[in-house]
Formats: C-alpha cells, structure tokens, sequence
C-alpha cells in the first residue's frame, strides 16, 4: 500500500512542476518580446527625428530658394540676349577716324580686345574687335557708321540663351545642396575609408559646381557686354601720295641695302676661287713671258 501512495503522489507533483516550468518559460519570453518591441520603437523615433531633421533642412533650404527666386524674379523674367555685330565701311581720313573711334568707345564705355592692321598696294586697313556693353550697342554703331563714306555691310545677330541660361543655374543649385550633404557627412565621419571617399565625391562635385559656374560667367558676361567686329580702310592713292612716294623711297633704298649685303655674304662663299685666281693670272702671265707665242 505504501508504494502505491508514493507513485501517486509523484505523478501529482509532476503536472505542477510542468506546469511551474512552462509559466517561467513564457515570462521570459515576454520579456524578451517586450524588450524588443521597446528597442524597435526607440529605433523607429530615432529614424523618424532623423527623417524629419532632413525633411526640415531641406525645407529651409528650399524656403530660401524660393525666396531668392522671388527676390530675383525680375531679372529672370529679362530675356538672356547675346547680341553681336559686323561693319565695314571705307573712310576718308584714316587717321582722324581712328582717334575718333578711340573717344567713341571711351565715351560708350567699351573697350578695344584686338586690332589689327594691314597695308596692301595702296590701301590700308584696319581690324579691331569691341567689346561695348549691350545697351549702348545701337549707339555705338550708329556713331561708327557716321565715320564712314561707303559702307560696305552692316550685321547684327542675336542669340537667346534664356532657357540654357535658367536650366544651368538649376543644376548649379542642385550641385551646391549636394556638396553641402558631403560636406555634413564628412564632418559625421570617423573611419578613414569613408573619410577619402567622402572627399573624392567632393572633389567630383567641386569640379562640376567650377565648370558650370565658369558656364554661368560666360554666359552673362558675353549677355552683358556685345561684341563689334569693325573693320575700316582708306584707299590713299589720291590722298596720301606724299606719303606714298616716301614709304616707296625708303623701300628702294631698304631693298637696295639687303641687295649689297646679300652680294657681300655671296662672295665670301666663293673666297678660295677669289684667292686662287690671282695666283693663277700671275702663273699664266710667267709662263707666256718664258716661253711667248710663235707668230
């Protein structure tokens, strides 16, 4: 009977123990369960400040691209008109013409990027490239124009860069938020690996932001300031004949001097036939006395 007691009692106690057993099991997995929701959603608000943070700094940094687009908005609405023009045109006095073209681009606020001059028979003519800003462009020309007696041509050609104008600066803008992201993220760097690749996007976008910039520069300086192609001659033969006759004299007499010298330079390569033939006169002459002709 004793151990029929002892057997029940065990298989009534292990029920228990099981039942203890799996209880435990469970509080430790809902604590495990509670604390990795609670590390997930300390993730996700960490994610979304960071999220938001960025949507922020992008909104003022588009707050204030749109305030700089409304503070110049006027200037873009201005057409972005490159404007060039091409004259020639002969002249009476070629002297006289030229300082009053020099007082002319002072007086207009241009300037003189090249000249050139060339003389042909009895014609001289003369080259030269301005550069006057956009608004005094007609007033120029027509002041040139008064200088002249013939007028051979007259062109003027216009470019609109309007829209090439506003798509690079666009892209200027989208560059410069993208190496200042770079730039946040190199501050937030610590391995050295990302540290150089950091800095080798920086150095790609920098070269991009230079060239497009100098793209820009080009664009409004050759918008602001038109270009002139002037030409300008005077047929001087009824007029600077005096001239002429002395610039013919000093040419004779140049020519005249390269020809002496070009002789001189020609006998010195012939010298060892000079410096013979005297040697041989005297032979022959010795010879013709020793033993004379027979008549």
């Amino acid at each position: 009977m004793s151990g029929i007691k002892i057997k029940s009692t065990t298989m009534i106690k292990f029920p228990i123990l099981l039942s203890k057993f799996l209880s435990l099991i469970f509080i430790l997995f809902s604590l495990y369960f509670l604390n990795a929701c609670h590390s997930a959603e300390k993730e996700t608000i960490d994610n979304l400040n960071s999220s938001n943070l960025s949507s922020l700094s992008e909104a003022k940094q588009i707050s204030n691209d749109i305030k700089e687009d409304n503070t110049s908005s006027k200037s873009r609405n201005e057409a972005k008109v490159i404007r060039q023009a091409s004259v020639r045109f002969q002249v009476k006095d070629y002297q006289k013409s030229t300082d009053t073209i020099q007082s002319l681009l002072q007086h207009y606020g241009a300037f003189l990027a090249s000249s050139n001059d060339t003389r042909q028979d009895e014609e001289l003519e003369t080259t030269m490239i301005i550069q006057v800003p956009s608004q005094n462009l007609e007033s120029l020309l027509k002041e040139l124009i008064n200088q002249s007696v013939y007028l051979d041509y007259k062109n003027i050609s216009s470019e609109d860069v309007s829209g090439e104008f506003v798509d690079i600066s666009a892209r200027l803008k989208a560059k410069q938020v993208v190496e200042q992201r770079f730039l946040d993220l190199l501050k937030d760097a610590k391995k050295l690996d990302d540290i150089f690749t950091i800095e080798k996007q920086l150095l790609a976008i920098r070269e991009e932001i230079e060239a497009t910039q100098a793209r820009i520069n080009y664009l409004q300086e050759h918008v602001s300031y038109s270009t002139i192609t002037l030409e300008i001659y005077e047929h001087s033969a009824g007029i600077t004949s005096g001239n002429n006759f002395l610039v013919r004299v000093v040419d004779a007499l140049a020519f005249g001097w390269n020809l002496l010298l070009s002789l001189m330079i020609g006998l010195l390569y012939i010298w060892p036939i000079l410096a013979i033939f005297p040697i041989a006169v005297y032979l022959m002459r010795k010879f013709m006395q020793k033993y004379p002709p027979v008549r």
